[in-house]
């Protein structure tokens, strides 16, 4: 070959760095490169586009935007927009700010061509934001992705001319073969295992899930999961969620390709929660649903090795005060293992990394949505928690000014059955003035004096 695979590599997650969530293809509309921080997006930016490959004449001079998550959009506050330039093909998702309403539908995007003939679509754009479900932001978010849009493609198109090598079919089909032998090569990395777990929420309400390794690849059967009656996902949610956990779990996150997506086969029942058709409780879903099947992905990796199980299913919550809004959650105790990898350090709860941890206001933020930190602590519930350090952490406000507040809970199974390690799930709990909230999800209106407390949950073994 001309050119290594490793630099065409380092091409690809070049011209990934402008977007948070991007997917590139080539003519053929194989993935070649996919790029997120989000687990639920993935294969969705790998198969939006080749389900409309077919619908619309794929040039510079267009772009199709959506929020279908049954065409692989990542959330309820994501938009997903598709485009070209010379003979690749791109899929990106960006976030809008959407205040938690659980009273109102999320707006419904169908794929509609938001740039014709290099021109925006004025009257399709004036349409779809004024609709009363259309957050105030979708306006300007579609408008400066585009901007973004037009300069990349001006920047990519001088790039490309100076490297007219990184277009070959060949190159390309190379690339995407020694991606697939080097991620199936650190799968092999580990002894072969299976391992399966099982979540009861109700009667007839499971989770099922068996994963296993081999020298094909990875399998994840879901077989025997049912409906829920409030977490739907689509199928390309639950595939890109086991995706993104297994790329992560044998590091090759960073060549997640149609090659590597390959070596995973996924079974999901039809009409059951993770391969779902109609989706219902949207936002609680896309909050909610990642974070089950995290969850119990991590009880089948730990079933098989020395990781401590790690409670990844939490509370989230959303401040908002005037037109600000502020989305934080609250991680449980740190994993141990490489899991456990995090740059993030939280002045509020504690010296050591914690995963998420950055995305929790400070004091002087809180004070400013209308809360003022009273209480910030970690607790040991129980003197073998002490022993391996397995604490919970414990925050309590006082409201100082109005603000609105909504939070999203997770949802815990009643009865579970795991391999060898046998745990129990301590839900998080959260109280206002003393009453403790089981609700699923809610907004509230809190008013100067009243008093918040949140403890995190944690694993009880």
């Amino acid at each position: 070959m001309e050119i290594r695979t490793s630099d065409f590599h380092f091409f690809l997650k070049s011209i990934s760095r402008p977007f948070q969530s991007v997917a590139i293809f080539n003519s053929d509309f194989k993935c070649l490169h996919t790029k997120t921080s989000c687990s639920s997006n993935s294969v969705g930016l790998m198969s939006g586009l080749k389900a409309l490959k077919n619908f619309f004449p794929w040039s510079e001079s267009l772009v199709v935007a959506h929020n279908d998550s049954l065409l692989g959009c990542g959330g309820s506050n994501r938009i997903q927009f598709l485009f070209s330039v010379e003979s690749f093909h791109f899929a990106i998702e960006e976030v809008f700010n959407l205040p938690w309403d659980f009273s109102q539908k999320v707006i419904k995007i169908p794929p509609v061509p938001i740039v014709e003939n290099r021109r925006i679509n004025i009257q399709l754009l004036e349409n779809l934001t004024s609709q009363p479900d259309c957050p105030k932001e979708v306006n300007s978010l579609i408008t400066k992705t585009i901007q973004k849009i037009e300069l990349f493609q001006l920047d990519f198109k001088r790039l490309l001319k100076a490297n007219k090598n990184f277009s070959s079919k060949e190159l390309q089909k190379y690339f995407l073969s020694s991606s697939a032998q080097s991620a199936l090569k650190s799968i092999k990395s580990k002894a072969y295992s299976s391992s399966q777990t099982e979540y009861e929420f109700a009667p007839l309400s499971n989770l099922k899930i068996k994963a296993s390794t081999s020298e094909l690849g990875i399998r994840i059967d879901f077989q025997g999961t049912t409906s829920h009656n409030l977490i739907q996902m689509s199928d390309s949610t639950t595939d890109s969620i086991c995706f993104y956990f297994f790329a992560d779990y044998f590091q090759f996150s960073d060549m997640m390709n149609d090659a590597t997506f390959a070596l995973f086969q996924i079974a999901k029942p039809t009409q059951s929660f993770i391969n779902s058709k109609n989706i219902s409780n949207k936002l609680y879903s896309d909050y909610c649903g990642p974070d089950l099947i995290n969850q119990a992905l991590m009880a089948c990796v730990v079933d098989r090795s020395s990781l401590k199980p790690y409670m990844i299913a939490k509370p989230h919550f959303q401040l908002q005060n005037l037109n600000r809004t502020r989305q934080f959650a609250i991680p449980n105790a740190k994993p141990v293992g490489s899991m456990a990898v995090t740059n993030g350090f939280e002045i509020l709860l504690n010296s050591r990394p914690t995963p998420g941890a950055e995305s929790i206001p400070d004091y002087t933020e809180f004070a400013d949505l209308g809360l003022e930190v009273k209480l910030c602590q970690l607790e040991f519930p129980s003197s073998k928690a002490k022993e391996v350090n397995d604490y919970q952490n414990h925050l309590q406000f006082s409201c100082i000014n109005p603000v609105t507040f909504a939070f999203i809970n997770p949802s815990f199974p009643a009865k579970l059955k795991l391999g060898k390690n046998k745990i129990n799930f301590i839900a998080p709990t959260l109280s206002i003035n003393g009453r403790r909230l089981t609700d699923p999800f809610a907004t509230l209106n809190i008013n100067p004096g009243d008093i918040i407390d949140i403890k995190t949950g944690y694993i009880e073994q």
